[in-house]
């Protein structure tokens, strides 16, 4: 990478405006610090060996002075993470900075992602990852990913093939070998696995297959492990996350071991949270989250030549089903009943101390998405009842949230064939203060997810869902059945409409039904004269019909989770939204809260919207007896490239379902003065942790918001009155 010879950079006399946030400074604009800088600036770890600065200022000529004046004149090396508009930093500036400071410069080819737990993140297909600049020296290419983690290694840094018919792609907690496919598919993975995925700076995860790809041949991922270094190897843990090409009846873990010829380490699912110690959820075929599990990681030796069968995995790793219960064994625990509890892959097995019939059959039984099994000896009448009873007392000291995803099952059922059955047990003996309407038995997408707990949950329900929403912890003030009546139920999967699943292919059909001409004429709007794919105009038209409101009834149905032709419009609508610029800035709407509404908002709650919530971008007059909404926006799209003729909102934002908000401040109008309530969209590191995210972020958003709403224009932006009731919408309430 050639650059040309560049003076010293000087510093200048008169620092810019600079403002530190978490571990790093900002350096910003004279009329203050944006948002999203603060987002990003909080959102970075400590660094012992880097002063991290993120630029906020627009890149000119004077911009690098300014980094220069901001940088702490300590001799450590500088990393520099450009923020919003601010796209990328320009490599040979970042040298000139070197040259100039006499010290390191760390700066991105390209923007900067910053997801879970603060890792940031250089996509493969948009950049060559982070270039270091020193003094004298031509820059050179140091990895995709800060911080940097142990297993960094060219066999997980570049975009590759394996030979075959796979793709190595690297993601920010390791890589995704794949087979190639239709983007409209891989981006729901590459978004899914980005986000929720746990970064680990000292293991290193590899993600195998996706969804609406053909199955991923076990040879490739042996080609791309020739390349992986011996002390990496020992680090890897495995993700089978799609179809892969296996033997009938073999286990992809175990398939992978014999292909390998080593062992290896599976999670029993997907791994989500602190880097630490990360929750498992089991995953669905869809790749969607399920049940969160006992055992965690999975142990699979390879069988050797000519080997057959199933042979028993080795839980390495899992998680304490009860703190009171005492471990004789890894993975095994002594209930003081006298019984075992040994925790295995499909969730706990209740058996005998010394007696271990039936081991292979009960430690091979795959996890099930949708239910942890409780399965207990059943030999003899006596020893079954007293194994039942065990059962049942584990079910009744298990956290709440998880009672509705459990079932017992007898060991002796698993030797016949197909699926062992349930036993439904009455609420009366397990916990008589057990809700009712929450069952015990395969009926976890039928829970009420609106009080404490409902992250865990609300993970399982993630098939249609940005997986970075789904971790949200949803708390509403002490809650009172009035202020559960006008909360948004959490609808189930297949009511969700954002993100799309990968079985997701846009249908005319579904589009134009009943409005046939209105399709035609959009479409010819849309294309413009122009040869445009059908599955490109279809969800364009879509968004176009909705905005116009030709569309059935598409929010009010989310809003209530209710099931009906909107769900299959309104995906469409989705996939036509999403493909619009974002805004991050502040956006307004003007709303009238009922006293319900107000006593929820007096909690400050985070508030999950399931429709499409529409606001404007123009800050407009309010009357004394209203109140404004003002909301911080990430990820809201701006919709005048597709607006209606004569119909259409200037400054329109609008909201993918699923979006939660967090309430900043709430005031009730009064004595003449009007009301607000302060927003803001929250950030997939926050999802990641369930937090309600950071005060001091909060009050950087409140001081751009206040300025947003004391730009007030006149007589305010014109909203038709065929559109108006779009805008008077509360976020998350009903």
């Amino acid at each position: 990478m050639a650059l040309p010879k560049m003076r010293s950079l000087r510093r200048r006399e008169t620092k810019p405006p600079i403002r530190p946030v978490g571990h790093a400074l900002v350096v910003h604009r004279p009329d203050g610090m944006t948002a999203e800088a603060g987002v990003l600036a909080e959102s970075l770890p400590a660094d012992p060996e880097c002063a991290l600065v993120v630029v906020d200022l627009p890149v000119d000529g004077q911009t690098w002075e300014s980094i220069a004046a901001a940088v702490p004149a300590d001799g450590r090396a500088v990393r520099l993470v450009p923020c919003g508009e601010v796209s990328q930093v320009i490599l040979p500036a970042a040298q000139l900075l070197s040259e100039g400071l006499g010290r390191t410069v760390f700066a991105p080819d390209g923007a900067v992602r910053t997801g879970s737990r603060g890792v940031s993140f250089l996509p493969a297909n948009r950049s060559k990852g982070w270039a270091r600049c020193t003094p004298g020296d031509e820059p050179v290419w140091a990895g995709r990913r800060y911080p940097v983690p142990s297993w960094e290694s060219p066999a997980v840094t570049s975009p590759s093939g394996t030979g075959g018919i796979g793709v190595v792609e690297p993601l920010p907690a390791g890589v995704w070998i794949r087979p190639d496919g239709p983007e409209r598919y891989l981006d729901g993975g590459r978004v899914r696995l980005a986000r929720w995925l746990c970064f680990q700076p000292d293991v290193l995860t590899v993600v195998l297959g996706g969804h609406g790809t053909p199955p991923l041949p076990l040879e490739d991922v042996a080609r791309w492990w020739a390349s992986v270094p011996p002390p990496t190897r020992a680090i890897t843990r495995f993700v089978c996350y799609g179809p892969a090409v296996t033997p009938e009846g073999t286990a992809p873990g175990q398939a992978l071991a014999d292909t390998l010829d080593e062992e290896i380490v599976c999670y029993n699912g997907l791994p989500v949270g602190p880097p630490g110690a990360p929750d498992v959820f089991v995953l669905r075929p869809d790749g969607s989250h399920g049940v969160r599990t006992f055992a965690e990681q999975i142990a699979y030796r390879p069988r050797g030549q000519g080997a057959s069968g199933s042979a028993a995995p080795v839980i390495r790793r899992a998680r304490k089903p009860l703190d009171d219960l005492a471990e004789v064994a890894p993975g095994v625990y002594r209930h003081s009943s006298g019984a075992a509890v040994e925790i295995v892959q499909a969730g706990l097995w209740i058996r005998s101390p010394r007696d271990v019939t039936r081991a292979t059959l009960v430690r091979s039984r795959p996890a099930d998405p949708d239910a942890l099994v409780i399965f207990h000896d059943a030999d003899g009448e006596e020893r079954a009842e007293r194994m039942r009873a065990t059962a049942l007392d584990l079910l009744k000291r298990l956290e709440r949230p998880g009672r509705s995803m459990v079932r017992i099952v007898e060991t002796t059922s698993l030797e016949g064939f197909g699926p062992p059955p349930s036993e439904v047990v009455p609420d009366s003996e397990v916990d008589p203060g057990l809700d009712r309407t929450t069952p015990l038995v395969r009926l976890p997408r039928l829970a009420k997810l609106l009080r404490k707990g409902a992250a865990e949950e609300a993970a399982g329900d993630a098939a249609h869902s940005d997986p970075s929403l789904s971790t949200v912890r949803i708390e509403y003030p002490a809650a009172s059945a009035k202020t559960a009546e006008i909360v948004q139920p959490v609808p189930a999967p297949r009511l969700r409409v954002w993100p799309l699943g990968p079985e997701f292919v846009p249908e005319p059909d579904v589009v134009r039904a009943g409005r046939e001409d209105e399709f035609d004429a959009w479409s010819e709007r849309i294309k413009a004269g122009r040869e445009l794919p059908e599955d490109v105009v279809t969800v364009a038209v879509a968004a176009g019909l909705y905005l116009s409101g030709h569309d059935p009834e598409v929010d009010a149905g989310l809003r209530t989770a209710t099931d009906g032709p909107h769900v299959a419009f309104g995906r469409h609508v989705a996939a036509g939204l999403a493909s619009l610029p974002p805004y991050r800035k502040a956006a307004m709407s003007v709303v009238m809260p009922t006293e319900a509404q107000w006593e929820a908002l007096r909690g400050e709650p985070v508030l999950r919207e399931w429709g499409f919530l529409h606001l404007i971008t123009e800050s407009c007059a309010v009357d004394d007896d209203a109140t404004e909404l003002l909301v911080w926006s990430m990820t809201g799209r701006r919709t005048a490239l597709i607006e209606p003729a004569g119909e259409g909102v200037t400054g329109r934002v609008v909201f993918l379902p699923g979006t939660p908000f967090k309430v900043i401040e709430a005031t009730e109008p009064g004595d003449g003065e009007r009301g607000r309530i302060l927003m803001r969209e929250l950030t997939a590191a926050e999802f990641d942790d369930g937090a309600q995210g950071s005060g001091s972020l909060d009050e950087v958003v409140r001081t751009s918001l206040l300025r947003f709403a004391g730009q007030v224009s006149e007589p305010g932006v014109g909203i038709p009155d065929t559109q108006s009731s779009r805008f008077r919408r509360l976020p998350g309430m009903l």
